[in-house]
């Protein structure tokens, strides 16, 4: 019987690239659960043998504004008070902190927007998390928001902005808020949704600039996102 993966999405564009394709070679059967179109009332995340949460340029401050966090927030609480494999990317990692009683909030450095490394630590070495250590590969960012790390939550990796890049809790629950699953196809449509931070007279970063330092850092990073998520699954019995 296949396993049984359950995705949630805030964005078409937020996909799982090169994490979709790991999945689909260890023969998933791959869920995908957009919940600002169909919310989570009737969602049961407890059955799947995973759950990934993507990302999406809101914040978990903004349950007000997206009543659906709360929702997924609180799924995610009971993934993990359960032990059950639970994984989360950017707004994702976010929700997981929020799961974990820290909410998310606009950074004091502003936006992390474009190809850093991150520094994995001593505690993340152990883990695989070692495989997106600056020594093997940049890292694509682009984030505003950031978070406290959880009580109890081990910090495996930061960036040279952000301090809380990537953490781990306990032994099925890994947050990341840096981007590792992405691919360049797929940063083309994040460059249409978010243009105004990277087009115009006064760009955070130049898209000329994105697209330069995606061709030259994009295939390392995919060989080393795919070792860490592989790596990950196998560690959670999957």
């Amino acid at each position: 019987m296949s396993k049984h993966a359950l995705i949630f999405t805030h964005l078409q564009c937020e996909g799982l690239a090169i994490m979709g394709d790991v999945l689909f070679d260890r023969g998933f059967d791959i869920e995908r659960w957009n919940t600002p179109r169909r919310g989570v009332d009737h969602v049961d995340a407890m059955s799947p043998d995973l759950l990934i949460v993507m990302g999406g340029p809101i914040g978990t401050y903004q349950r007000n504004d997206f009543p659906y966090i709360q929702g997924e927030i609180d799924l995610v609480k009971a993934r993990i008070e359960a032990g059950k494999p639970t994984l989360g990317i950017c707004l994702g990692a976010q929700i997981i902190a929020a799961a974990l009683g820290n909410n998310s909030f606009r950074g004091s450095q502003g936006k992390e927007l474009g190809w850093f490394p991150i520094r994995v630590n001593e505690e993340g070495m152990k883990t695989a998390a070692r495989h997106m250590d600056g020594e093997h590969t940049n890292m694509f960012h682009w984030h505003g928001d950031t978070f406290e790390l959880p009580e109890g939550a081990k910090l495996l990796a930061s960036s040279d902005m952000y301090e809380n890049q990537i953490f781990s809790y306990g032994d099925h629950v890994m947050a990341v808020q840096c981007h590792p699953e992405i691919q360049s196809d797929q940063l083309e449509e994040w460059y249409v949704m978010l243009h105004s931070q990277i087009t115009g007279d006064n760009p955070l970063v130049h898209i000329d600039d994105l697209r330069s330092d995606t061709k030259r850092y994009i295939e390392a990073l995919n060989a080393q996102g795919r070792r860490f998520f592989l790596e990950w699954l196998e560690e959670q019995g999957l």
